[in-house]
């Protein structure tokens, strides 16, 4: 019989998580608060709006960052001083990226603050193994973090959705006037403390345990096997008729091949990596299979969105667009 948690286990647990965690979660408030009063129509913060409006894309880097440096730093040898060597890093790294916004130019700012933002994700995945840690912790670490980024979103949708019912029935059933304010408070509060929160919980503690013997999800291999990667190999097979058909009628790819050959990629990689620990399991050696002929399989795709990409810029010049989306491609 499944024993559910108690109220005080909860409590103690959200507790450690903010002990452990304190930045991202007050960066995750900070960028709530900054939402609030942007879109909350209130008067007496109308002169601050520019201010605010700089501010909000710095605090919600924050949350990345710092969560980020908690796992490198956590595992380092200043682990007993992680909060303030952090504290000193992530600022000034919001601090640098604030500073570079130019009126002029708000366009390369958001580029900015997207290229940060993956960086520090990334940076996340591979953070509490810089020093020491094997292959299998690696990636069951990186197995729960998805797992528990998918649990997050469908607890917060699902928590967001009673609430704001609940809203509704009291303004329906009791003729309590709820103004549009409720809800968009209720989604705040819930998109970044309670969504950020219930993740962070989650975030392994224990990497001894994380490098022995684990039982992969039946129902993830079901998902990548049966769902993903047939839905990949499908969109695959779509982008291979495109390419017969630009050597039959020589039409060069419009700006709609990009797209779906970069999701193809991104997804096609993901589902690989969710399945990498099986791959040398008894009745899995598909999975290497797969694997070589997934990459192999792309390189004709990539070359002819090179060649796009060349004829694009030497007919109408390099753009911020064209620059990420060469860099991408390569």
């Amino acid at each position: 019989m499944v024993r559910l948690p108690s109220l005080v286990y909860v409590l103690r647990l959200a507790q450690e998580t903010a002990r452990r965690f304190p930045g991202t979660l007050v960066f995750a408030f900070i960028s709530g608060s900054i939402c609030w009063l942007l879109i909350g129509e209130w008067q007496s913060w109308k002169p601050y709006e520019p201010v605010l409006s700089r501010l909000l894309l710095p605090a919600m880097l924050g949350i990345s960052v710092f969560f980020a440096l908690t796992l490198w730093l956590e595992r380092s040898r200043m682990a007993d001083r992680r909060h303030w060597v952090g504290l000193a890093v992530g600022l000034t790294v919001l601090a640098v990226f604030g500073l570079s916004y130019d009126q002029d130019s708000p366009q390369i700012y958001i580029y900015r603050f997207l290229q940060l933002a993956l960086a520090s994700h990334l940076l996340a995945a591979v953070a509490p193994f810089h020093r020491v840690g094997s292959v299998a912790a690696f990636w069951e670490f990186n197995r729960i973090l998805f797992q528990r980024i998918l649990q997050s979103v469908l607890f917060s949708s699902i928590l967001y959705a009673g609430l704001a019912i609940a809203l509704w029935a009291v303004q329906s059933l009791l003729g309590v006037k709820v103004d549009w304010k409720a809800y968009y408070f209720l989604f705040l509060s819930v998109a970044f403390l309670f969504n950020t929160w219930f993740f962070l919980a989650g975030v392994p503690t224990d990497w001894q345990q994380l490098e022995s013997e684990y039982e992969y999800p039946a129902g993830l291999k079901m998902f990548v096997q049966f769902i993903l990667l047939p839905l990949i190999t499908l969109y695959v097979v779509i982008l291979y008729g495109y390419l017969v058909r630009f050597f039959l009628f020589r039409e060069w790819p419009g700006g709609t091949f990009g797209g779906p050959l970069r999701i193809v990629s991104v997804f096609g990689m993901l589902a690989l990596l969710l399945v990498h620990p099986l791959r040398n399991r008894p009745g899995h050696r598909w999975i290497q299979l797969y694997s070589r002929s997934f990459y192999a399989g792309l390189f004709p795709l990539i070359v002819l969105l090179l060649m796009a990409i060349w004829r694009r810029l030497s007919e109408y010049g390099l753009t911020e667009d064209r620059y990420f989306l060469l860099v991408l491609t390569l």
